[in-house]
């Protein structure tokens, strides 16, 4: 057996998308084109602490430090109404910053797990003095050590005496948090939405999640490149465990069988029916409107499954009317993840590659007719 490997030929990969579109603005799915590359961030955090007990930066020196001035007793009244029934741990820049880390919360549901706020922060900052990438490259290419040193010692201090900003830089943080609560509610919810197949074994609802995977048929199946579906259907058992070794390519290049409803793939007309999988329809409604309305079917009514009663969903907290293109994305990398052996999110599963294969998908999108279509799905 070890001398056997299943190569999936004719898989799909999804295209990269050109550096101009053609004239039709269409762009299809095909099973040769390799899957664009996409550059991996760097990580970054940062350690740095903000407590709202610092020390006075004023110096004493001609002030009595025993008496407040005018100003600083106006904000402590304003701190006082800010705190209002926030309870002992409140603080006030964590009031000023509740709508930021809503703000947050939504950017990782709505562009993507992926995008680094740090990131987006630097780039907007350079951006807003110099609108030229050049200008801000020539700027840093003057920088010495010695200044980097200065300038590291003067964000210290704007740490200091802007104290929000440290937890403004702290949102990266609060969009993991996001993903990280989205996906525990699709560990949950997803083995009991599994689709019943004949002779395939059912699969507990309890089922430990390093027992999914290529360790379990029901979920190997639609791990499974959909290109590759005949070949697992006449051995399941070998085929997994050929996976397992590692003689079966599983990458973010090719489209699992996940995304397509049961018998729903054509290897001649591979976006045929691609994202319109039952399974991710339930998903997505759990997760955007809310669990009650994952069991609602495509033709019930949609008043139902946006507002159903109870906390507040997604759809509602963030006022969304309809399905967006980096939200599917975001859902189908979370139930993907969802039938892993993976205990805990990370980034890779073997050779797969969750960013490339959220960046792939996204890709798809920019066929405008194929996009259209599946948003529209989406949004019955």
């Amino acid at each position: 057996m070890a001398g056997r490997k299943y190569v999936s030929r004719g898989a799909t990969r999804p295209p990269s998308p050109p550096r101009s579109k053609p004239a039709s603005g269409k762009r299809k799915a095909t099973d040769t084109q390799p899957a664009r590359p996409h550059k991996q961030a760097r990580q970054g955090r940062s350690d740095v602490v903000y407590s709202d007990e610092d020390e006075d930066p004023t110096p004493e020196t001609g002030r009595d430090s025993g008496t407040q001035s005018d100003d600083a007793e106006e904000d402590a009244e304003l701190n006082d109404d800010l705190l209002a029934n926030k309870g002992p741990v409140a603080t006030l820049s964590s009031v000023i910053l509740a709508p930021w880390r809503k703000g947050a919360r939504q950017i990782a549901r709505t562009r993507g797990p992926f995008l680094k706020t740090y990131i987006a922060m630097v780039a907007g900052c350079w951006n807003r003095f110099f609108p030229q990438p050049e200008d801000a490259t020539a700027i840093l290419k003057e920088v010495t050590d010695e200044d980097m040193e200065q300038y590291n010692s003067l964000w210290a201090e704007l740490y200091r005496v802007i104290p929000p900003l440290n937890e403004l830089v702290e949102l990266e943080k609060v969009m993991k948090q996001a993903r990280s609560d989205d996906s525990t509610k699709v560990k949950a919810l997803i083995l009991k939405h599994l689709p019943k197949v004949k002779d395939v074994p059912n699969v507990e609802d309890e089922l430990p999640k390093h027992k999914c995977g290529f360790n379990n048929i029901a979920t190997a199946r639609l791990l499974c490149p959909a290109s590759l579906r005949a070949h697992f259907d006449r051995s399941p058992q070998e085929f997994c465990e050929l996976a397992l070794a590692g003689n079966v390519q599983i990458t973010a290049d090719y489209f699992p069988a996940l995304l397509y409803p049961e018998d729903g793939y054509d290897q001649s007309v591979p976006e045929e029916n691609l994202l319109k999988s039952p399974l991710l329809a339930a998903i997505y409604r759990a997760i955007v409107m809310g669990p009650r309305t994952a069991k609602v079917s495509q033709a019930a009514n949609t008043s139902i499954m946006r507002w159903n009663a109870g906390k507040k969903s997604i759809a509602k907290t963030y006022a969304i009317s309809e399905a967006c293109p980096a939200t599917i994305c975001y859902i189908i990398t979370l139930c993907r993840f969802g039938i892993d052996a993976q205990v805990e999110w990370c980034d890779q599963d073997g050779e797969f590659v969750y960013e490339t294969f959220f960046n792939n998908f996204l890709a798809l999108f920019e066929d405008e007719e194929w996009a259209a279509d599946v948003v529209e799905w989406y949004n019955v």
